[in-house]
């Protein structure tokens, strides 16, 4: 029915399991070449919860349906981290902006002092310095913001 009615690429994977234990591989060999192929926890999770049904017994749609809602709440989480993370993500663009554009501002409010630091080299390695210090900082900050569920 997956295989059928659901949309790409769920239904290619759907199917090719359904071929696989048709053609004679063993249902559980057939699940876990799923849960190999499909890079998502959320496979390996369907992946266990039919063969832990499988072996133990009860009703399969229960199971299914707990797991819907687990991922369902996963997603959902997940969108909740990322908005509390928005802010996070927004001031590391705008730091590792504000530089960049207050350079820009100078070379057309006052040339003459901000081309000191390219005629120097003092002012050169000042330059380098604060370039590969605003790239470590916008890594870190975005290590930081991004939050993996």
């Amino acid at each position: 029915m997956v295989a059928d009615e659901v949309e790409e690429p769920v239904r290619t994977e759907f199917r090719l399991l359904h071929d696989r234990q048709n053609y004679g591989m063993p249902l559980p060999d057939a699940l876990k070449s799923l849960a190999v192929r499909v890079p998502l926890l959320d496979a390996r999770f369907f992946a266990t919860a039919v063969l832990t049904q499988r072996e133990s017994g009860g009703n399969l749609s229960e199971v299914l349906d707990g797991l819907s809602k687990l991922i369902r709440e996963r997603f959902k989480l997940k969108r909740q981290v990322r908005t509390l993370s928005a802010h996070g993500r927004i001031t590391g663009w705008v730091l590792a902006a504000l530089p960049i554009a207050l350079a820009g501002l100078m070379f057309v409010i006052s040339p003459e002092h901000i081309g000191l630091l390219f005629t120097d080299p003092l002012g050169v390695r000042m330059i380098v310095a604060a370039g590969v210090l605003q790239v470590i900082g916008f890594i870190a900050m975005q290590r930081i913001v991004n939050i993996e569920i």
